[in-house]
């Protein structure tokens, strides 16, 4: 008898199983059916679906066998465990590794044995469904794709007892974290109100104030009934529904109502309602939050009717897309993103963790014709490989722009996953292609039931925070329910900072409205792709921003996920490759189109920011003189001295360009006032000053210096006022400094 092999992953598998919380729990009817229905579908006595443990096969759902469990070391489904294939014996006394087994020389005496194992969530094999007859039986190709079907809808329900067990966890957490913010919600921007166990108001924000009129001592010590306050037929709902809220001690309910301002105005509210607790498990009092939502009915009025020729359109093509797919078993994998890329000649040059998960394998240095053969490309049916010219990396490299392009990945095992592709060429400073890269999403159903769940519970996965990429998720309200560690280290602010807060409340009304249009697209049901400037701590970030839709079954929006890469480093090394293009080859500083071009860079930033900027324009005195006394040869000398004496006084973050012959332009932006300009320009006097000797011959240098402070002009409106201003230093007797401030 040959005893299974144990995997490589047994640890792992293992591991697994033990979270699954599934061994040795009672039979359940989801699994029973499938047994029962595999049984008399291929006319077996008996049917199981196993869990092989350390040292056991336990059978979690078993049809015509009386045992529970058999040693693993005589079991067949550990054998398929290790291949982590589908097993046939047709008579295991004509196989070698069975036929001196004990389950068949007696027991159940197996001469008939057929198998597949069966994957969990995470992708490990926790055991099988197999077949079993006490004769010899023929098992042809069509009977082993059914037997894999069978075992496909054992993985479903498995998977969703998995969602289902996660799913109560999460909801018992978030329970709880919903009780600590309402202890912390004083300073919210909703209304807070608080009601004692009779329900008389006991507390009423300035924000209630704000949204209904009355002051603090109008109302307090009164029921909602002792003053008008909720809208005539509403009364009646509302009272029901606190009522029904506090016979049974549910901790919270949602009430969707109008309420009257103290000026008769009608608003439309949505009131928070929970119950607090004291330390006997006594209602203690209710806390109500309250949203006015009155400009949020408004807009969704308009837009539903604006929309109904749409949602029309949306619903035919949705009832259109169920029933062609209405056995879809692959769910969306991970929001991690797969990200694959290549030169300009056709050669993989990254193929990162999530792209070899998907795939199964890593990368070979196959060539650009082989790839859809090789990493099993196939078309959105799966009937056929794609085509060279319709594979994105290929597509991206030819210059295509690829925007959203949906294939399917059949990986080393089997798997198929359908994935949504988007990415480009890349280009150096010259415009030569230097390759291209496409980011690629797994957009498979099981995924996208993952995070439907995921996102009613206001939660997205923890795995989230292990990606390079920003990853949060904002309802329809605009109000942000998750973030992960990466998001809020991209804007630099804290969890808690993001966390139930709207995006105005988050990025401040002047940001927002540049992303309003973006947001307004995501809510419509479009996936909205752009990128974005951000300026955090005095650094410059670019980002690479997503908004996707999340969608029902029905198409309707409620919510969006963010996507957010941070590019600043590619950002740079475009901006590097520019620099290097753009000195000045005699003195080392920035030549005069490439200073200009930083200036207004700068005034583009630091008005964002409203901030000011300066320049100075410096020019060395008497320099024509000792060009012509000495020759172009001791002027170089003259302007390379200056210019490095220039830089050792001046702040890193300050720009210095040679603005043609001895004249030279400083940007100094983030400046706060003028007098830190003249500080400068004053340590610049001094620096040049010091004797320069070539040779036997001793200069001693000045300049004359013209600032120009502004907050608001143009790079042509400074750059004319420090002119000015070094004319009426020269005028002043050359070796100092003028100002000029603007507006």
């Amino acid at each position: 008898m040959q005893e299974p092999d144990i995997p490589d992953n047994e640890l792992d598998r293992l591991h697994a199983i033990c979270g699954m919380s599934i061994l040795d729990t009672p039979s359940e009817e989801r699994f029973d059916r499938i047994t029962r229905l595999a049984a008399h579908y291929f006319s077996v006595p008996s049917a199981i679906f196993t869990i092989v443990d350390t040292d056991r096969q336990w059978f979690k759902s078993k049809y015509g066998i009386t045992m529970s469990e058999t040693p693993r070391r005589v079991s067949f489904c550990g054998h398929v465990i290790y291949m982590q294939d589908t097993l046939i014996v047709k008579d295991a006394l004509e196989d070698r590794r069975f036929y001196d087994n004990p389950l068949v020389i007696s027991g159940p005496k197996i001469r008939f044995y057929a198998g597949h194992p069966i994957y969990n969530s995470e992708g490990y094999v926790v055991g099988s469904l197999c077949l079993i007859d006490s004769k010899p039986r023929f098992f042809s190709e069509d009977d082993t794709k059914s037997l894999i079907d069978f075992a496909k809808l054992i993985e479903r329900e498995l998977q969703n007892k998995g969602l289902e067990i996660e799913a109560e966890v999460q909801s018992k957490q978030l329970d709880n974290a919903v009780q600590r913010l309402i202890k912390h919600i004083d300073n919210s921007p909703l209304a807070v109100l608080e009601w004692d166990k009779r329900f008389k108001l006991s507390k009423w924000s300035a924000r209630a104030e704000s949204i209904f009129g009355w002051k603090e001592d109008e109302v307090i010590g009164k029921t909602f009934l002792e003053w008008k306050f909720i809208h005539d037929e509403d009364i009646e709902a509302v009272t029901s529904s606190l009522g029904n809220m506090i016979q049974p001690q549910q901790q919270s309910v949602i009430i969707q109502n109008r309420n009257y301002t103290k000026n008769g105005n009608v608003v439309n509210c949505t009131w928070y309602n929970s119950i607090l607790f004291d330390e006997h498990g006594e209602m203690s009092s209710v806390l109500s939050l309250v949203q006015d939502e009155t400009a949020r009915v408004t807009a969704e009025t308009q837009l539903l009717q604006s929309n109904i020729n749409l949602e029309s359109r949306v619903q035919e093509r949705t009832a259109e897309l169920e029933e062609k797919q209405a056995m879809l078993d692959v769910i969306l994998d991970s929001i991690e993103v797969g990200i694959v890329a290549a030169d300009a000649e056709g050669r993989l040059t990254l193929f990162n963790q999530a792209t070899k998960r998907l795939h199964g394998i890593d990368k070979i240095d196959t060539p650009q014709q082989s790839w859809a053969e090789y990493y099993k490309l196939l078309t959105l049916d799966g009937e056929r490989l794609l085509e060279m010219h319709e594979v994105p990396l290929s597509r991206a490299l030819s210059g295509e722009q690829v925007h959203n392009q949906e294939f399917v990945i059949e990986s080393a095992n089997g798997l198929r996953r359908i994935v949504n592709a988007s990415g480009q060429s890349f280009f150096d400073s010259q415009g030569k292609s230097l390759g291209a890269v496409v980011a690629m999403h797994d957009i498979t159903d099981q995924k996208k039931i993952e995070l439907e769940l995921l996102a009613k519970q206001a939660l997205l996965r923890s795995i989230t925070d292990s990606i390079p990429v920003g990853v949060a998720y904002v309802d329809k309200n605009q109000r942000y329910q998750y973030c992960n560690q990466q998001y809020h280290r991209i804007y630099n602010f804290p969890q808690t900072a993001i966390v139930g807060r709207t995006k105005v409340d988050v990025f401040g009304l002047t940001v927002y409205k540049t992303l309003e249009p973006f947001i307004n697209g995501a809510l419509s049901g479009e996936m909205v792709a752009f990128e974005r400037q951000l300026l955090v701590n005095d650094k410059l970030f670019h980002l690479d921003v997503r908004f996707i839709p999340d969608l029902t079954v029905t198409h309707e929006v409620r919510g969006f996920y963010v996507v957010v890469w941070n590019m600043t480093e590619q950002k740079n090394r475009e901006l590097e490759y520019k620099r290097q293009a753009s000195m000045d080859p005699l003195t080392g500083v920035y030549n005069k189109s490439f200073i200009i071009e930083l200036l207004k860079q700068e005034i583009k930033k630091n008005k964002e920011i409203n901030q000011s900027i300066a320049i100075m324009f410096l020019d060395i005195d008497y320099f024509k003189r000792i060009n012509d006394n000495y020759g172009h040869l001791i002027g170089d000398e003259i302007i390379k001295f200056f210019a490095a004496k220039v830089r050792s006084v001046i702040r890193e973050t300050d720009h210095i360009g040679r603005f043609g012959g001895d004249e030279f332009l400083l940007v100094l932006p983030d400046i706060r006032q003028l007098a830190s300009v003249e500080k400068i320009a004053e340590k610049i006097l001094v620096a040049i000053q010091m004797p320069f000797k070539i040779g036997a011959l001793t200069f001693q240098l000045s300049t004359s210096i013209g600032i120009a402070f502004s907050q608001r002009s143009t790079c042509v409106d400074l750059i004319k006022l420090a002119d000015e201003a070094v004319y009426e230093a020269k005028a002043a007797g050359r070796g100092n400094y003028k100002s000029k401030q603007s507006e």
